[in-house]
């Protein structure tokens, strides 16, 4: 949260090619978060990530994979990463979890030379037809969602090389409705191999809690010292100038998924997304840090702990975003598990082990509360816009 430090923010260009493989995937039902996340695995190399294009800024898909590592995943068996390919398998089962949650969304993956995948959706099988062509690349979109009286699986393989157009969708009924989010498990049997070229997930169902028109469902944290303007823009976009300030939700949320564009009219401003905070107290709450500053002209060298961060808990691991530019942040937040992107990006995973106080500034807190947009210093100038949230409490 301090300010201050001059860096290059240089414009650059995103290269999301995305195909993977694998063998069976699985969705297993959601249990304690564990107290240690498996520490990713890497190649030798780890490159700063594609850069978003502008035609990508705003985009509500999640990479799972990120080319490169295994962050966001627990691994048990065999996983090796060569080429921008991730494989699966070997002597013994291998299985990968991730570590966030997910209720309804779509699943894309791409696969190439994959004889066998096997989908466990809430409990259901759903099978996965896949062709003999030799080094073929297959897209596959499963998609998880609920209707009035059940949950149902949509499966549909996207256009290839050889198929010309997407094939025909198959919907499989759930036995109720889906009611609780899970990890994503991906298993791959004894002595077979899986190639991952790429894995996406759309998160599904989240509603618009800012109308573009005026402040309702939020208010402003009054008091004599608080210099913030929070005001919407002749384009319907949420603008906050000056600072210190506080812009709360009347609504409480504990677990949900959250996304909002956001762009920053000025060099390394400091701004963040409060949530689970305590009511009637000043931005007592955890922090999704937004400061897209990093040193020595290193993305890996944040600012501030760098924006997507949960600040002073984990820095983020890249600055992926850039001021004077839009970029979608999204947040998961579940239990005492956190995780953040930005601009489809997983740039934190972080579970809070600390004993359970009533403020998150000072322990665990798995109860509801506010989300609030920070006003940060007499700097600040910062855009918001398609704030939407989908709650799981």
């Amino acid at each position: 949260m301090q300010q201050r430090s001059v860096s290059k923010s240089p414009i650059f260009n995103h290269l999301l090619k995305t195909v993977p493989t694998f063998m069976l995937l699985f969705i297993a039902p959601i249990g304690p978060v564990p107290a240690q996340i498996v520490p990713p695995i890497l190649t030798k190399t780890e490159s700063v990530p594609p850069p978003p294009t502008k035609n990508s800024m705003a985009s509500d898909w999640l990479k799972l994979w990120d080319g490169e590592s295994t962050f966001g995943w627990q691994v048990q068996g065999n996983a090796t990463i060569e080429n921008k390919q991730l494989t699966l398998g070997g002597a013994s089962q291998t299985t990968l979890t991730s570590t966030s949650p997910f209720l309804e969304f779509e699943l894309e993956i791409t696969t190439r030379n994959t004889d066998q995948l096997g989908v466990m959706i809430h409990k259901k099988k759903i099978p996965l037809k896949f062709s003999k062509f030799n080094g073929e690349k297959q897209t596959f979109r499963i998609t998880c969602m609920n209707r009035p009286e059940k949950g149902v699986v949509q499966i549909q393989e996207l256009k290839t090389d050889r198929q010309e157009k997407n094939a025909p969708t198959e919907t499989i009924e759930l036995n109720e409705k889906i009611s609780s989010a899970e990890p994503i498990q991906l298993r791959i049997g004894e002595n077979q191999k899986a190639h991952i070229l790429s894995l996406r997930v759309h998160p599904l169902n989240l509603k618009p809690i800012f109308n573009h028109k005026d402040l309702t469902g939020w208010k402003i944290f009054a008091g004599e010292k608080y210099r913030s303007q929070f005001s919407v823009s002749a384009n319907g976009e949420l603008q906050v100038k000056n600072g210190p300030g506080d812009l709360q939700t009347t609504g409480e949320y504990g677990n949900f998924v959250l996304q909002l564009d956001c762009q920053t009219l000025g060099k390394n401003l400091n701004s963040g997304i409060f949530f689970r905070c305590n009511p009637d107290l000043y931005q007592q709450g955890y922090e999704m840090q937004i400061h897209n500053g990093y040193k020595e002209g290193d993305r890996k060298k944040p600012i501030d702990f760098g924006t997507g961060a949960i600040y002073r808990r984990q820095p983020a691991r890249m600055i992926v975003s850039n001021d004077h530019e839009w970029f979608t942040m999204t947040l998961i937040a579940s239990g005492n598990h956190f995780a953040t992107w930005v601009n489809g990006y997983q740039v934190t995973d972080w579970v809070d082990n600390r004993p359970a106080k009533a403020n998150p500034r000072q322990g665990l807190k798995l109860g509801k509360g506010h989300l609030s947009i920070q006003g940060h210093d007499p700097t600040t100038n910062i855009l918001f816009r398609n704030i939407r949230l989908t709650s799981w409490d």
